[in-house]
């Protein structure tokens, strides 16, 4: 109990001639650890938001294909809507198509995407992240085009919008079809790609051209229904033994792989954060050391055993460290916490130097950082802290303390 109090007086006490020091290697961990907490918020802020629009825009969180053609629609629908943790399930069809405006001469290649009106009417992740302008046929669903696309195309006032594409034929497999359709809404979506690539239209104008062996039924669930899959699937393929079940990440395998590539290239990029951190660390130790030096010596003189100076100069080291990382933990929760009026901030700045707003600081983030990433942040710093102090402290009392006052 006596360590813990004459370490702290060489840590920072008034009257430690040293102090300076001390303060300045508190504050140098707490900004290496706000930064750190700061990054990986961010960082996980555009992954997390990017995943989400993955699972829930572009795909769904399940998908059921290869069924009987002796079911309908509405008995499968029915089906898998009973099973446990289901939000919801939406037949769906889709392919490539050309996009024209007839009287401008332009056309665009795009992704029709056949759905059942019951996803937009209903509830689901999908219809909560779309934002939806009607364009004056509120009581139909014909076809819901993304902003992008349809500005890309020019349509401007027009109320409809051809369409062609491949479909079944009578005398061969495949043959060109063509379609008229209104435009019944425009929509917006975080995925920029997707609205400029994207159109939905109603399942029932398009199953018999594409054909109904080729619907698809994707599946919205709950997050603790999510976290298990592999669960949800095994019920499936009871009740279905023929059909193929993928997750959202089977179907994007490849983005799927890139993210957790970027990911590993994070921590890489982390790691060697961590590596200058550690430098830091240990030259910020030998001047602690360097700057305890004529106190080791003291107590050397006044009869102290090494293992008791050992342990008064770690302890005092692990004071200060300690200090360094919960108020780089605060500092950094609070720029995660604050982290939109931060960006809007230097956005403004930015606008004021020069003269338009940048596209990243104006993306609402929903910053977060795991309590594991800390963990490991923090006890990795602790961990290279008390391994310096301890083998520096170690390296010094192997002197005399004559030696140690040698340069006093």
């Amino acid at each position: 109990m006596v360590i813990l109090p004459i370490s702290s007086r060489y840590a920072f006490s008034k009257s430690n001639r040293h102090r300076v020091i001390s303060f300045v290697i508190v504050a140098a961990l707490a900004i290496g650890m706000m930064a750190i907490i700061s990054i990986l918020s961010v960082m996980n802020s555009l992954q997390n938001s990017l995943i989400q629009e993955m699972k829930t825009i572009e795909s769904f969180h399940l998908e059921v294909s290869n069924l009987l053609q002796s079911t309908t629609k509405e008995e499968i629908v029915g089906t898998l809507n009973e099973l446990e943790g289901v939000i919801g399930a939406y037949p769906y069809i889709e392919t490539s198509v050309i996009v024209q405006n007839k009287e401008k001469g332009i056309s665009q290649t795009s992704r029709m995407r056949g759905v059942s009106p019951s996803l937009f009417n209903e509830k689901n992740p999908l219809s909560d992240r779309l934002a939806i302008i009607d364009m004056g046929e509120t009581n139909s669903f014909n076809l819901i085009m993304g902003h992008s696309l349809y500005k890309a195309v020019s349509l401007g006032q027009q109320k409809e919008v051809d369409i062609s594409y491949l479909g079944k034929g009578k005398a061969v497999s495949l043959t060109l079809k063509s379609l008229t359709v209104p435009i019944s809404r425009l929509f917006y979506s975080p995925l920029s790609e997707f609205d400029s690539s994207t159109f939905y239209i109603d399942i029932d104008k398009v199953t018999q051209d594409i054909g109904s062996e080729k619907i698809v039924y994707g599946l919205y669930v709950v997050d603790d229904r999510a976290k298990n899959i592999a669960s949800l699937k095994k019920e499936i393929q009871e009740i279905y033994p023929e059909a193929t079940i993928s997750s959202w990440q089977e179907i994007h395998a490849p983005f799927y792989s890139a993210l957790y590539l970027e990911k590993l290239l994070m921590y890489v990029f982390l790691l060697c954060i961590f590596f200058i951190v550690a430098i830091n660390i240990k030259n910020s130790t030998n001047r602690l050391i360097h700057a305890k030096e004529r106190e080791l010596a003291i107590l050397r003189a006044l009869g102290a055993r090494k293992g008791r100076v050992s342990q008064i100069i770690i302890t005092s080291s692990m004071i200060i460290t300690l200090s360094g990382v919960v108020i780089g933990i605060v500092l950094g929760l609070l720029v995660t916490h604050n982290i939109d009026s931060i960006f809007s901030f230097i956005n403004v700045v930015y606008y004021a130097i020069v003269g338009r707003y940048n596209n990243f600081f104006s993306y609402p983030f929903n910053a977060f950082v795991s309590v594991s990433e800390i963990a490991i942040i923090s006890s990795f710093v602790i961990i290279v802290s008390f391994l310096f102090t301890y083998f520096g402290t170690r390296r010094l009392l192997s002197l005399e303390p004559m030696e140690m006052l040698n340069h006093e």
